[in-house]
């Protein structure tokens, strides 16, 4: 055999081991999909619980933000309209189940349904409606609170005040910890 020929061989068989090699190492081993789900089984025990929580405040967090836009839109339908505006709050068994908006000539301007079978909204007014004046204020003196909660301590309480001007300030009880009546 010539020199030639046998680097040509020496080179093939070299060649075939890297090509070879490179397929076995292809794909994961017993030991590393083991520890692989491991870790994602722990992952999975620390996330799903947090997931609900995250949930349920998201369930607050929209009914607090659907009565905010609720109590705007009245507001500045009334003063569009240059008539007084009211927004009725269906309540049973203490919670506010919907409330409806509606001109002086009794018309819809938006319906909305409040509770959920997981969150409760409250109304600390003794009464059950809130109207808005031609100019935006309420027609009553006094602050109007309601209260977004879904019994659960682990979450906190949500709040939507609205003033006496017909302005709505929403809060949590995690970022401002006064009650109704005494924030500004």
């Amino acid at each position: 055999m010539n020199q030639k020929s046998l680097i040509e061989r020496l080179s093939l068989n070299m060649e075939s081991r890297v090509v070879f090699k490179k397929v076995k190492d292809r794909g994961f081993t017993l030991v590393e999909l083991m520890i692989t789900l491991a870790i994602l089984a722990i992952l999975m025990t620390v996330a799903v619980p947090n997931f609900g929580l995250f949930v349920q405040t998201g369930r607050m967090d929209t009914i607090q933000n659907r009565l905010v836009a609720s109590l705007a839109q009245a507001r500045s339908e009334a003063i569009r309209r240059g008539e007084d505006v009211t927004v009725a709050f269906t309540v049973s068994g203490g919670r506010v189940t919907q409330w409806l908006s509606t001109d002086e000539g009794g018309d819809s301007i938006r319906q909305e349904s409040g509770s959920d079978a997981n969150v409760s909204l409250t109304l600390s007014a003794a009464q059950n409606t809130v109207v808005f004046t031609r100019d935006g204020e309420l027609s009553s003196a006094s602050d109007v609170c309601f209260v977004v909660d879904d019994g659960d301590s682990a979450t906190d309480v949500r709040y939507v005040q609205l003033n006496a001007v017909g302005r709505a300030r929403a809060w949590d009880g995690e970022t401002d910890d006064t009650v109704c009546g005494s924030g500004s």
